[in-house]
């Protein structure tokens, strides 16, 4: 172990972790070491930082036992650039004193899961972190006091998710203080109402998840879109918003549009979405509409960069993949876990979409041996195929796909009837391809 850099020791076993521990294990040129969900005591853990003195990243996601003295963050922590202690029990105010007084070269922090967050500790992290790039405190009790001491110059991400106590002010707070943010993660913070996004500005912005709200309308989405113009991904996924609202996306810019659980999504919707962003690559949708046919068919012929599609909830009938035909650029799909699809849909999509590269077929039933050959037999441009849940897939129609598709270099198949000793015949046959099972 002389000569590790990275040592990925989660979820180990407390007796081995000791062995790494003991004076004839040498790890002193490890610079990111991973101890999540492990239960060293306080002295073990400092055991492996005196061994580890060139260390950059500490992962202690879930640490165990008693969480990590502000000792040991005090002594070791000046040359940490990057530090995870989500989950971590006994985080307080004062570890995160201890972080903002002791880590001046952070870059990356993860505080996720150990509320309350105070403004002390905020306000010691905006002081001695100034070189922190990245936040993520998901799923904390945050005080509005602690909003308004995030003055961090040079963060680019910040991920609040789930922080329930985020309002319009402490909103407000955050884009004076984090002026420089391209990437924001405020979904499920159901405190933020419309009226925070009429006054905001976080110009820079170039990603914004805001899914699992209910306050979207289209004076919303229109001051997004003036605030925030260079937007490049969007997710609005489990967002329940009128049809008008799709008249206000507009991002010339936009790559990524997670749209997925909107549920009044249909051709028209798609013709005003082509003329707001017209740059869309990536579409991510759910819809139950029983012309989901017509749907379909705006997409490939109005989205005209359009390179990856995914469908969730949807009953895909031969019209629909039909429908796919009329685009080009189409080269990943995903039909994962759709409300209907028979075999011969299946069997329609090689026709459809020739040039797939990669496919997620998983959660279907109607996934079988007759139409999983038919697509690799259609496709051969395929690099990666998801048939997870499919249990009627065996051994042998696994094997064929191998053998059809000489590019292929994933096969995903968690939950299905093949075995473990079958599937290491499958690596062994196929030394090429990663098996996920």
């Amino acid at each position: 172990f002389s000569q590790l850099k990275f040592l990925d020791l989660s979820q180990t076993a407390k007796e081995v972790l000791l062995l790494f521990n003991s004076p004839a294990v040498q790890m002193s040129r490890v610079e990111w070491l991973n101890l999540t969900e492990t239960s060293l005591l306080p002295e073990e853990l400092l055991g492996f930082l005196d061994k580890t003195p060139l260390l950059r990243t500490l992962v202690l996601e879930g640490f165990e036992m008693g969480g990590i003295p502000t000792s040991i963050i005090t002594s070791k922590g000046h040359n940490w650039t990057s530090l995870n202690v989500a989950g971590c029990r006994n985080i307080h105010t004062e570890s995160l004193q201890a972080i903002g007084n002791s880590c001046p070269q952070l870059r990356e922090l993860n505080i996720s899961r150990i509320s309350p967050i105070e403004a002390k500790g905020m306000q010691a992290l905006s002081k001695g972190c100034l070189a922190l790039t990245s936040l993520e405190m998901q799923k904390n009790t945050v005080s509005i006091d602690a909003f308004a001491a995030m003055v961090f110059g040079r963060l680019v991400h910040l991920d609040m998710e789930e922080c329930k106590e985020l309002n319009h002010e402490g909103l407000e707070a955050i884009s004076r203080g984090c002026s420089s943010l391209t990437s924001l993660n405020i979904a499920e913070c159901k405190a933020v109402r419309n009226l925070a996004f009429h006054y905001l500005v976080f110009s820079q912005l170039q990603t914004l998840k805001i899914k699992h709200n209910d306050w979207l309308n289209i004076g919303t989405m229109e001051a997004i879109s003036q605030k925030s113009p260079n937007l490049t991904t969007l997710e609005l996924t489990h967002c329940g918003f009128p049809s008008d609202t799709f008249e206000a996306i507009i991002f010339r810019r936009l790559k990524i549009l997670d749209i997925s659980e909107c549920w009044n999504l249909n051709a028209k919707s798609i013709e005003v979405l082509s003329r707001g962003c017209p740059e869309i690559t990536s579409l991510y949708i759910a819809n139950n509409d029983p012309e989901f046919h017509l749907t379909l068919e705006a997409i490939a012929r109005l989205l005209t960069h359009l390179h990856t599609l995914g469908i969730k909830y949807a009953s895909i009938s031969v019209r629909a993949i039909q429908a796919l035909s009329r685009s080009r650029t189409l080269v990943h799909l995903t039909l994962k876990q759709s409300a209907y699809i028979d075999s011969i849909s299946l069997q329609t999509i090689p026709r459809a979409c020739p040039h797939l590269a990669s496919l997620d077929i998983s959660y279907h039933q109607e996934v079988n041996p007759d139409n999983l050959r038919v697509i690799a037999r259609g496709c051969p441009s395929l690099t990666y195929v998801n048939v997870s849940y499919c249990t009627n897939i065996t051994m042998e129609s696994l094997r064929d796909l191998a053998l059809a598709r000489p590019l292929l270099k994933t096969i995903e198949f968690y939950a299905t009837w093949i075995t473990r000793p079958s599937a290491s015949l499958l690596r062994e046959e196929f030394p090429h391809i990663t098996f996920i099972y």
